[in-house]
């Protein structure tokens, strides 16, 4: 299959996950390329992501994010200085792969269209949190699969590990086909992860897009089959928004930690 990469450029977890996953698919599968596209977080854009973690959870995580951040980037850059790492930078992985790398500013944008439909895509692997609407998601053969840190449709729409430690469920992962309906398309694989109570949001975000390479190519293999691999659960179906201050006081009141 001829398969695109949709990604934010973020280096603690999708970077990590990208030079695992490009490897794998570039034997059974022809990558046509890697699109990049800048942070969104529901409405928020820009300086404004980190001013709304700022205004929501306050310095402590803000900081504690910013140091996890510097401390993998600069692992990355040293692993890379000493030749164990094949780039430190998005597009440097991409051409060490052999991959084209473009950036564009919206998946929804005419041009971005034009270049799916162009290098005939069959499926897009989407790993960035742009709402697709039904113009692109026309534009490839079979169909956008999305990694969603939930087993849904529990915890369908943003912060899924957070709403699903402030429940007291089972953290798990889906992938699933990407329909207009937020996080509502058909589910392909599911993941149930095993309890870990002193794993905090962030920890529980780099163990799943860990396990997201594998996932991806256990997905890809199932397409064309019509198996589907789904955890039998009985959580409620739902759909969450952005924690309030208030949720952040509740979820440190249980014993949680986001970083």
């Amino acid at each position: 299959m001829k398969i695109a990469l949709l990604i934010h450029e973020e280096y603690d977890f999708t970077f990590p996950m990208l030079r695992d996953l490009l490897p794998r698919l570039s034997g059974p599968h022809e990558v046509r390329g890697v699109l990049a596209f800048p942070d969104v977080l529901g409405r928020y854009r820009g300086l404004a992501i980190p001013l709304e973690y700022l205004r929501r959870f306050g310095p402590g995580v803000v900081l504690g994010l910013a140091r996890r951040s510097l401390s993998h980037r600069a692992a990355l850059l040293l692993r890379w200085v000493d030749r164990r790492e094949p780039a430190f930078t998005f597009a440097g992985l991409c051409t060490a792969r052999g991959v084209p790398f473009r950036r564009f500013r919206n998946p929804n944008d005419p041009e971005v269209c034009d270049w799916l439909e162009h290098n005939q895509v069959d499926v897009g692997l989407i790993f960035i949190g742009h709402i697709m609407g039904e113009r692109v998601l026309g534009t490839v053969r079979e169909c956008f699969l999305n990694k969603h840190s939930s087993l849904l449709p529990f915890s369908r729409g943003l912060f899924p590990v957070f709403w699903t430690l402030m429940e007291g469920a089972p953290v798990g992962a889906t992938i699933h086909k990407v329909a207009a309906r937020l996080d509502a398309g058909e589910i392909i694989l599911q993941k149930r992860y095993d309890a870990d109570p002193g794993a905090s949001v962030y920890d529980w975000y780099r163990r799943i897009f860990g396990d997201a390479p594998e996932m991806v190519m256990r997905s890809l293999a199932l397409l064309p089959t019509g198996e589907r691999v789904r955890v039998p659960h009985a959580l409620p179906p739902g759909y969450h928004s952005l924690p309030t201050r208030q949720d952040w006081v509740e979820f440190r009141r249980l014993g949680l930690r986001f970083v």
